[in-house]
């Protein structure tokens, strides 16, 4: 049982989306990544849809890479995780997620590796506890306040700023962020037209 699993997921979908790129990028070489990652998209909008991800991604995971290679299966934007939708709460999605999550529960087997993305998850949900217990999860969170998202901003966007060579003075910081909004794939996308 050492297989990986790693959930990831929170409202802002850039950050989201950048932790699963970066995770399979340490664990597909470049040069595989054509073969080696496999995304099973989780924005379906029926039950029978969320049941043919949850089959697609179980049956991805257990099918070995190609020639031996190294393989990533992707169940992106896992939607029905959320709970609480439309669909997340007819019969078929229960069950699927059901279905998942005790087939998670056995753990993954050597060389399987699945990562998980998706926009909320209940963090007191039996899912949410068994990814924790089974693999690793990085929660970005939700619900935040507007204080508490214009500091989470702030701190990112140090961070891109070095990134990007650049650097502001205060005022401009200010004026930048209440332009610009809190979402970080609006922050970066205004870092790389300066």
């Amino acid at each position: 049982m050492n297989g990986r699993l790693y959930l990831i997921c929170g409202e802002d979908d850039y950050l989201v989306d950048s932790a699963a790129r970066e995770r399979i990028d340490r664990i597909v070489p470049a040069a595989d990544r054509a073969l080696g990652v496999e995304v099973v998209d989780g924005r379906v909008e029926t039950g029978d849809l969320v049941l043919r991800a949850v089959d697609t991604c179980i049956e991805s995971v257990r099918t070995p890479g190609f020639f031996g290679a190294t393989k990533v299966t992707w169940l992106r934007d896992a939607l029905f995780l959320t709970g609480g939708g439309r669909v997340s709460e007819t019969i078929v999605a229960k069950g699927a997620v059901e279905k998942l999550t005790g087939w998670l529960k056995d753990g993954l087997l050597e060389g399987q590796t699945l990562v998980i993305t998706a926009s909320k998850v209940l963090r007191s949900s039996v899912f949410f506890k068994v990814c924790q217990k089974q693999g690793e999860v990085e929660d970005f969170g939700g619900g935040f306040k507007s204080w508490e998202l214009e500091k989470l901003a702030d701190q990112r966007l140090d961070s891109l700023l070095e990134k990007a060579g650049l650097s502001m003075e205060d005022p401009a910081r200010k004026e930048f962020l209440s332009r610009v909004g809190f979402d970080t794939r609006s922050l970066v996308q205004e870092i790389e037209k300066l």
